[in-house]
């Protein structure tokens, strides 16, 4: 059967030119930057879509959430898959290779990746290679592309080899060490009937089995044969090219052993599976848009955001656990972090729900690990990992290779790092105040709590000399300075761990006293360990302020030289100096006050009463002006402070940095390190509780503080709270709310308040409240 492609070119099914976003790689060396951002997805698979598999610069990926194998260094790490996108196009005995610079288009709005690349073969023969790809939005196994080669009219024959390229693997920690990778996916039988490829593939490590299969169409088809090279499996297809010289073909291709692709007819053409995954897209936009009025800049870069947020996670699974390059490379080895639960988890639960909770329900599934973890260590409770693998374990590394030196470096974060589990229970309680989502907090919800409690209680010790609980030798989220004792985030944050489980145990934190007591029963909580938790929080030692009651962020920090200060007026960019560079390259503690990312600053973040209101703004700036921000979660926490403070137009700079991090703030030059999610997320964050300033104020009412960038004149954003889908617009002079859909809302906005009610629209544009 073959192909039914449109009329017209497939350039003419992109969307306008403000959804596109051109992704430039202007030299070899930045092919692997552009495979980054030219990324789709759907949350089971994700795939970088390499314009030439034998590009020695390029870095192709194809990634399914649930296949993980033994890791290099690592206890397992997410695999990178064969990669279905393998294209040679031959005419006689040559192949045509690249003759220009591809062209590479992210069609945010239909969701799909558009290619287009001028072929020539040696005997100056000249072609065009335009495809679109998409991974379907919905059918979480599907993948789909389709394309043209366009020739000479009147070329003969010309054979178009269709296979899956297993040639990539795993490098080694994302590619720190070159020529250092792990090829997991052992390809053990190859079977191709009625048009259809099955590849049967076993992982190198765990010996689980992975199905990929593959259906490829082409018009003026004449005859197939096996592809079959040492890493390379698929189909040769003699065509002979129609009366204008366009050979069409369509590709489907699935992944999974319990999702493979169906045979015969069950899956629809290509053309019609792309056309049910633009509508989902259409849906997704109409739904989840955020639009920004006056800086087309901020507003491209809030759609690519949002696009590939959503792409990761819808649809909504039940359990899942959610990589810190999401499924775009495999950096970090697919393991969890904590910008999980403190970015990731905010956006989602203002905006699907169902996400924050899926990743909740990862939590608490792997519960068990936390606990043998914590045991593991000389704790108590549930210590969940600096990085968690899918499994729920600790997954290193312990060491790293100190390339171009011998030998290995400690990577000190695995031990030092204690502050994950209370921000897993700051997770549980933001999702429960935005969403009120009280079966949750009493079947799951409040065990994370109150285990992580154990975990906090178990982790302070008593000093005689302070008359309070310590902690000795940590490491804060700030990774320049480890080996310090009484990190201020950290005792505060799992200080607030005992706080809010005593609050769930007393009845007032969102259980009521009949529930809170049958929890507390179920988890052998007693009255005596809820004194001992109580007696912890009130005694908890931080660090004296430093001059001007700036908190320290640890002891002794004050004491440290201080590092050249940055001008406020330099920005959010990176600014390391060249010593100062080599210094994080190696895993070397810090000498000077210089932090990576500034860990009161993002205390002050999640806590906005956490510092007091009069030192505030001087504890930023004094932050602000020491901090690399070497991290991507790094400029958001600055940028919801900055607003929160009344500086909107300096969290303009912070927002455009996080939101815009792949974009233009990484080396373009053999990328290799992903997307950055979170960054993204914190993008959001700054939207909403910083320049929105929303706050939840309980199940019936929400507080909204605007201000915005002085160029910005208007600000839309699409919030589900408390089980009501709102649309919250907000402009210089004030603030409208619409209720598309639940229960009447308290709205406060300055000194007034207001009653919203579904339907409706309330609006501060006027003197006074006006009600629609």
């Amino acid at each position: 059967m073959s192909p039914q492609p449109p009329t017209t070119p497939l350039e003419s099914l992109l969307s306008s030119p403000e959804w596109l976003l051109d992704i430039p790689a202007g030299e070899p060396r930045e092919s692997a930057f552009a495979d980054a951002l030219l990324h789709v997805s759907n949350g089971y698979q994700g795939l970088r879509v390499t314009a030439d598999l034998d590009d020695p610069h390029a870095d192709p990926g194809f990634f399914a959430t649930d296949v993980y194998d033994t890791g290099i260094g690592v206890g397992r790490e997410i695999v990178n898959l064969p990669n279905p996108l393998g294209l040679r196009i031959r005419h006689g005995h040559a192949t045509l290779g690249p003759a220009g610079t591809p062209r590479r288009v992210l069609d945010l709005r239909n969701g799909w990746a558009y290619v287009e690349r001028p072929l020539a073969g040696p005997d100056g023969l000249r072609a065009r290679l335009t495809t679109l790809t998409a991974v379907h939005a919905t059918r979480s196994a599907l993948g789909v592309q389709v394309g043209t080669v366009e020739l000479p009219t009147g070329t003969g024959p010309v054979a178009l080899e269709a296979y899956w390229d297993n040639s990539t693997g795993n490098p080694y920690m994302g590619g720190g060490v070159p020529g250092l990778r792990m090829y997991h996916t052992e390809v053990r039988e190859v079977e191709a009937t009625g048009g259809e490829l099955c590849l049967d593939c076993q992982l190198a490590g765990t010996g689980a089995r992975v199905r990929l299969r593959s259906r490829v169409r082409v018009g003026g088809e004449t005859h197939r044969l096996p592809v079959r090279e040492p890493r390379r499996m698929g189909e040769t297809v003699v065509v002979a090219p129609g009366p204008a010289g366009r050979v069409p073909f369509e590709l489907v291709w699935s992944v999974g052993a319990d999702d493979a692709l169906p045979g015969g007819n069950d899956v629809p053409d290509a053309w019609t599976l792309l056309e049910e995954h633009r509508e989902t897209w259409h849906e997704r936009w109409e739904a989840y848009g955020i639009t920004i009025d006056g800086d087309e800049h901020a507003r491209q870069a809030v759609r690519y955001d949002l696009f590939q947020l959503l792409q990761h996670e819808l649809p909504v699974r039940p359990r899942k656990v959610t990589p810190a390059r999401g499924l775009s490379s495999s950096y970090h080895s697919g393991a969890t972090f904590f910008d999980t639960e403190l970015h990731k988890d905010a956006f989602w639960a203002w905006t699907v729900p169902g996400v924050a909770r899926s990743h909740l329900n990862f939590r608490h599934a792997t519960l068990d690990a936390a606990r043998e973890f914590a045991r593991d260590t000389g704790f108590a409770g549930a210590r969940f990992p600096e990085a968690t693998n899918d499994l729920g374990h600790e997954n290193g590394p312990h060491e790293v290779l100190a390339y171009p030196d011998d030998g290995q470096v400690k990577e000190w974060s695995v031990r030092e790092v204690l502050h994950i589990s209370a921000d897993v229970a700051y997770a549980v309680r933001r999702y429960h105040r935005v969403t009120g989502d009280d079966a949750f907090l009493t079947e799951k919800g409040a065990e994370l709590v109150l285990e992580t409690a154990r975990f906090a209680a178990s982790v302070f010790r008593w000093c005689p000399d302070r008359q309070a609980y310590t902690i000795r030798s940590v490491m804060g989220p700030d990774e320049y300075h480890y080996h310090v004792d009484n990190n201020h985030f950290t005792n505060s944050m799992l200080r607030w761990n005992l706080a809010y489980a005593l609050e769930l145990a007393t009845g007032t934190g969102g259980l009521n006293a009949e529930t809170a007591a049958a929890v507390l029963r179920r988890l052998g909580v007693d009255d005596d360990e809820l004194r001992d938790w109580a007696g912890i929080a009130d005694a908890v030692f931080l660090p004296p302020p430093m001059a001007g009651g700036v908190p320290a962020q640890h002891e002794g920090y004050e004491l440290l030289p201080d590092c050249r200060p940055r001008e406020r007026t330099e920005g959010p960019a990176a600014r390391l100096s060249p010593d100062e560079t080599d210094l994080a390259s190696a895993l070397e503690n810090f000498p000077t006050k210089l932090v990576k990312q500034a860990d009161v600053v993002l205390l002050m973040h999640l806590h906005p009463k956490a510092i007091a209101p009069e030192v505030a703004a001087e504890t930023f700036a004094y932050y602000e002006r020491r901090t690399a921000h070497e991290s991507s979660l790094s400029a958001a926490p600055h940028g919801v402070v900055a607003a929160r403070l009344g500086f909107p137009d300096e969290a303009y700079a912070f927002f455009l940095r996080a939101a815009r991090y792949n974009l233009d703030f990484q080396p373009r030059t053999d990328y290799r390190n992903g997307l950055h999610l979170s960054a993204y997320a914190g993008a959001w964050q700054v939207l909403v509780e910083g320049f929105l300033g929303a706050e939840p104020l309980g199940p019936d009412a929400l507080r909204l503080r605007p201000s915005l960038p002085g160029h910005w004149s208007g600000l839309s954003v699409p919030l589900q709270y408390q089980g009501r889908t709102l649309r919250v617009e907000a402009t210089h002079s004030g603030v409208t709310v619409r209720c598309l859909a639940g229960s009447d809302l308290q709205v406060e906005f300055g000194d007034s308040t207001w009653t919203l009610t579904a339907g409706h629209t309330v609006s501060t544009t006027q003197a006074s409240p006006v009600t629609a």
